[in-house]
Protein backbone atom coordinates (compact mmCIF):
# COMPACT_ATOMS: atom_id res chain seq x y z
CA UNK A 1 0.00 0.00 0.00
CA UNK A 2 1.59 3.62 -0.71
CA UNK A 3 0.37 6.27 1.75
CA UNK A 4 -2.04 9.12 0.20
CA UNK A 5 -0.31 11.95 1.06
CA UNK A 6 -2.22 14.45 -1.88
CA UNK A 7 -5.10 14.32 -4.04
CA UNK A 8 -3.37 11.68 -6.19
CA UNK A 9 -4.99 10.81 -8.09
CA UNK A 10 -7.01 13.99 -9.32
CA UNK A 11 -10.78 13.42 -8.45
CA UNK A 12 -14.06 14.18 -10.38
CA UNK A 13 -15.92 16.14 -7.85
CA UNK A 14 -19.50 17.00 -7.90
CA UNK A 15 -19.30 20.63 -6.04
CA UNK A 16 -22.64 22.85 -5.92
CA UNK A 17 -24.77 24.85 -3.77
CA UNK A 18 -23.41 27.08 -1.16
CA UNK A 19 -23.88 26.73 2.74
CA UNK A 20 -21.97 24.37 5.28
CA UNK A 21 -20.16 21.69 3.56
CA UNK A 22 -21.65 18.40 3.01
CA UNK A 23 -20.17 15.77 2.07
CA UNK A 24 -21.61 12.83 0.60
CA UNK A 25 -19.28 9.62 -0.03
CA UNK A 26 -20.75 6.55 -2.05
CA UNK A 27 -20.34 3.33 -1.80
CA UNK A 28 -18.01 0.26 -3.47
CA UNK A 29 -18.96 -0.37 -7.20
CA UNK A 30 -20.78 3.30 -7.65
CA UNK A 31 -19.59 6.89 -7.79
CA UNK A 32 -20.68 10.60 -7.31
CA UNK A 33 -23.65 10.00 -9.42
CA UNK A 34 -25.26 7.83 -7.10
CA UNK A 35 -25.71 10.63 -4.88
CA UNK A 36 -26.08 13.74 -7.73
CA UNK A 37 -30.49 12.94 -7.20
CA UNK A 38 -29.89 13.97 -2.98
CA UNK A 39 -27.63 16.45 -4.08
CA UNK A 40 -30.18 18.17 -6.10
CA UNK A 41 -31.98 18.10 -2.90
CA UNK A 42 -30.43 20.01 -0.69
CA UNK A 43 -30.65 23.37 -0.50
CA UNK A 44 -28.94 25.57 1.85
CA UNK A 45 -25.80 23.21 1.65
CA UNK A 46 -22.53 23.20 -0.46
CA UNK A 47 -23.01 19.54 -1.50
CA UNK A 48 -19.48 17.67 -2.51
CA UNK A 49 -19.79 14.54 -4.18
CA UNK A 50 -16.03 12.94 -5.04
CA UNK A 51 -15.42 10.08 -7.46
CA UNK A 52 -13.99 7.82 -4.77
CA UNK A 53 -10.35 6.86 -6.98
CA UNK A 54 -11.20 3.77 -9.08
CA UNK A 55 -15.28 3.90 -9.48
CA UNK A 56 -16.43 7.04 -11.65
CA UNK A 57 -14.13 9.40 -13.57
CA UNK A 58 -11.37 9.26 -10.82
CA UNK A 59 -8.72 7.07 -12.03
CA UNK A 60 -7.60 4.41 -9.65
CA UNK A 61 -4.92 4.65 -6.85
CA UNK A 62 -1.15 3.66 -8.48
CA UNK A 63 -2.03 0.25 -6.47
CA UNK A 64 -4.36 -1.27 -4.06
CA UNK A 65 -5.65 1.31 -0.86
CA UNK A 66 -7.27 0.48 2.30
CA UNK A 67 -9.16 2.56 4.39
CA UNK A 68 -6.92 4.96 5.75
CA UNK A 69 -5.45 5.90 2.45
CA UNK A 70 -9.10 6.49 0.66
CA UNK A 71 -9.67 8.51 4.41
CA UNK A 72 -6.62 10.26 3.54
CA UNK A 73 -7.07 11.01 -0.27
CA UNK A 74 -10.68 12.52 1.01
CA UNK A 75 -9.23 15.03 3.42
CA UNK A 76 -6.84 15.88 0.70
CA UNK A 77 -9.66 16.69 -1.82
CA UNK A 78 -11.44 18.55 0.81
CA UNK A 79 -8.13 20.68 1.66
CA UNK A 80 -7.65 21.46 -2.48
CA UNK A 81 -11.73 22.59 -2.30
CA UNK A 82 -11.10 24.97 1.14
CA UNK A 83 -13.60 23.23 3.01
CA UNK A 84 -12.37 23.47 6.86
CA UNK A 85 -15.09 21.14 8.43
CA UNK A 86 -17.92 19.72 7.00
CA UNK A 87 -21.27 17.30 7.44
CA UNK A 88 -20.31 13.27 6.08
CA UNK A 89 -22.87 10.94 4.40
CA UNK A 90 -21.62 7.92 3.62
CA UNK A 91 -23.41 5.18 1.59
CA UNK A 92 -21.74 1.13 2.22
CA UNK A 93 -18.21 1.27 1.61
CA UNK A 94 -18.32 5.20 1.42
CA UNK A 95 -18.78 5.07 5.21
CA UNK A 96 -16.34 2.86 6.29
CA UNK A 97 -14.08 5.59 4.19
CA UNK A 98 -16.37 8.02 6.78
CA UNK A 99 -15.44 6.09 9.74
CA UNK A 100 -11.79 6.01 8.91
CA UNK A 101 -12.23 9.89 8.56
CA UNK A 102 -13.73 10.59 11.84
CA UNK A 103 -11.46 8.76 13.63
CA UNK A 104 -8.42 10.26 12.30
CA UNK A 105 -9.57 13.54 10.81
CA UNK A 106 -12.08 14.21 13.75
CA UNK A 107 -11.91 17.89 13.73
CA UNK A 108 -12.84 17.79 10.01
CA UNK A 109 -16.06 15.95 10.30
CA UNK A 110 -19.35 18.15 12.01
CA UNK A 111 -21.66 15.17 11.55
CA UNK A 112 -21.59 11.70 10.43
CA UNK A 113 -24.09 10.11 9.18
CA UNK A 114 -23.48 6.22 8.10
CA UNK A 115 -26.38 4.70 5.37
CA UNK A 116 -26.16 1.42 4.93
CA UNK A 117 -22.40 1.41 5.81
CA UNK A 118 -19.68 -1.36 5.81
CA UNK A 119 -17.02 -1.43 9.22
CA UNK A 120 -20.41 -1.18 11.69
CA UNK A 121 -21.24 -4.36 13.44
CA UNK A 122 -24.76 -4.70 13.08
CA UNK A 123 -26.61 -5.11 16.73
CA UNK A 124 -27.25 -8.50 18.41
CA UNK A 125 -29.51 -10.83 17.49
CA UNK A 126 -32.21 -9.14 18.89
CA UNK A 127 -32.22 -5.68 16.70
CA UNK A 128 -35.35 -4.84 14.55
CA UNK A 129 -35.44 -2.32 12.07
CA UNK A 130 -38.62 -0.91 13.56
CA UNK A 131 -35.78 0.87 16.27
CA UNK A 132 -32.99 2.90 14.49
CA UNK A 133 -30.32 3.34 17.50
CA UNK A 134 -27.56 6.15 17.33
CA UNK A 135 -23.84 4.97 18.31
CA UNK A 136 -21.83 7.30 20.09
CA UNK A 137 -17.99 7.20 19.25
CA UNK A 138 -16.42 9.08 21.95
CA UNK A 139 -12.63 8.24 21.23
CA UNK A 140 -13.55 9.81 17.47
CA UNK A 141 -14.97 13.03 19.28
CA UNK A 142 -17.66 12.91 16.40
CA UNK A 143 -20.66 14.67 17.38
CA UNK A 144 -23.44 12.23 16.83
CA UNK A 145 -23.13 9.54 14.72
CA UNK A 146 -26.50 8.10 13.45
CA UNK A 147 -26.57 4.06 12.20
CA UNK A 148 -29.52 3.08 9.80
CA UNK A 149 -28.61 -0.04 9.13
CA UNK A 150 -29.97 -2.32 6.25
CA UNK A 151 -33.03 0.01 4.94
CA UNK A 152 -31.93 -0.27 1.63
CA UNK A 153 -32.40 -4.13 2.09
CA UNK A 154 -36.24 -3.28 3.14
CA UNK A 155 -37.48 -5.14 0.03
CA UNK A 156 -40.51 -7.52 -0.07
CA UNK A 157 -43.84 -6.86 -0.31
CA UNK A 158 -44.58 -4.92 3.25
CA UNK A 159 -45.13 -1.37 2.04
CA UNK A 160 -45.24 -0.42 5.74
CA UNK A 161 -41.98 -1.90 6.85
CA UNK A 162 -39.99 0.16 3.67
CA UNK A 163 -42.12 3.54 4.63
CA UNK A 164 -40.80 3.27 8.05
CA UNK A 165 -37.46 2.71 7.06
CA UNK A 166 -37.26 5.54 4.56
CA UNK A 167 -38.90 7.94 7.61
CA UNK A 168 -36.30 6.99 10.10
CA UNK A 169 -33.56 7.23 7.10
CA UNK A 170 -35.27 11.28 6.68
CA UNK A 171 -35.35 11.66 10.30
CA UNK A 172 -31.73 10.51 11.16
CA UNK A 173 -30.63 13.01 8.05
CA UNK A 174 -32.63 15.84 10.25
CA UNK A 175 -31.29 15.11 13.27
CA UNK A 176 -27.69 15.16 12.32
CA UNK A 177 -27.85 17.88 10.16
CA UNK A 178 -30.54 20.20 11.65
CA UNK A 179 -32.25 21.00 8.64
CA UNK A 180 -35.96 20.38 7.65
CA UNK A 181 -35.75 18.72 4.56
CA UNK A 182 -38.82 18.57 2.61
CA UNK A 183 -40.85 15.42 2.06
CA UNK A 184 -39.67 14.96 -1.24
CA UNK A 185 -36.66 14.48 -0.19
CA UNK A 186 -37.63 11.87 1.76
CA UNK A 187 -37.58 8.90 -0.97
CA UNK A 188 -34.27 10.14 -1.87
CA UNK A 189 -32.31 9.53 0.71
CA UNK A 190 -33.02 5.62 0.41
CA UNK A 191 -33.34 5.39 -3.31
Amino acid sequence: MTAATAEDPAAAVLDQGSGPALLLLHGWGASKELMAPLAQRLRGYRVVAPDLPGFGATPPPPQAWGVDEYATWVIAVLDRLGIERAHVIGHSNGGRVAIAMAASHPHRVARLVLTDSAGVRPRPVNFTMDEPFEVERPATRVESIAVEVELHDVGGGDQRRRDTARQQEAAAFRRVTNADVPESVDHALVE
